[in-house]
């Protein structure tokens, strides 16, 4: 399973490297429906 910053904690600013753009893939993690709504979703 992967995790992100809400699992490990906030990441140092100087370790970021991109940003982010779009939604690829979205999961509701207490149902594990994927909510389709949410694919492809430009931010």
């Amino acid at each position: 399973m992967w995790t992100d910053s809400r699992y490990w904690g906030l990441l140092p600013e100087d370790h970021i490297v991109g940003k982010a753009f779009v939604i690829w893939k979205s999961k509701n993690r207490d149902t594990g429906k994927y909510q389709w709504k949410r694919f492809f979703k430009t931010l």
